[in-house]
């Protein structure tokens, strides 16, 4: 199959042969999500929905449970993209940018836009280097959905890395998807401003 799909060539943004399906599936997705931009310019885009998946420990005897309202992480894949181009550029930079666009989220958790927000999670290759801003990560099980989501986030790597194939080599060969998560009250904790109180440019008008 992945002799199959690597026909064509793709990288930068190009989805060549097979790998238009994936954008089409990407495009889909993001429709069926409600996902927008977490601020203008931001590597990062949200979605506000029910956390489905296995019980997740908070930290204080608490857990986000099936059911909870949450924030949904995901990369701008063509923002990333653009940024890799950089002969200075490294992964851990995605990271350490992150830092600095974590003021918006407390301020839309607690402007209760979205109604009441649980906590932020995250599913990714790279999930575990949120570890880096205060989340807790660990890799998904072995199940058909992961194999499919593995599957899904190798073909996008390829078609958004600088390097094409080339460099999704790496994640195809020993990549495995993992979740990341962090509670609503812990991150507001940890990245909310003293004394801030949420201001009107601040909510986000992404889908409810």
């Amino acid at each position: 199959m992945w002799w199959l799909i690597r026909r064509g060539r793709t990288g930068a943004g190009h989805a060549g042969g097979l790998l238009d399906v994936w954008m089409w599936w990407e495009w889909i997705e993001r429709r069926r999500h409600g996902i927008h931009k977490l601020r203008p310019g931001s590597m990062f885009d949200i979605s506000i929905q029910p956390y489905s998946g296995r019980p997740l420990p908070l930290g204080d005897a608490r857990f986000l449970k099936r059911g909870a309202r949450i924030v949904e992480l995901h990369l701008d894949n063509p923002r990333v993209s653009r940024a890799a181009r950089d002969a200075d550029w490294n992964p851990w930079r995605t990271v350490q940018d992150a830092r600095g666009e974590r003021a918006p989220l407390p301020r839309l958790i607690r402007s209760g836009h979205h109604g009441r927000i649980d906590g932020v999670h995250a599913v990714s290759l790279y999930a575990p280097a949120l570890r880096r801003l205060g989340f807790r990560s660990r890799p998904l099980r072995d199940s058909i959905h992961t194999r499919l989501t593995r599957f899904f986030f190798v073909g996008l790597l390829a078609i958004y890395h600088p390097l094409g194939w080339a460099g999704a080599q790496v994640a195809m060969q020993r990549g495995w998807p993992s979740e990341a998560w962090i509670g609503a009250a812990e991150f507001e904790r940890i990245y909310s401003p003293p004394h801030t109180a949420p201001r009107g440019d601040d909510v986000l008008d992404g889908p409810r």
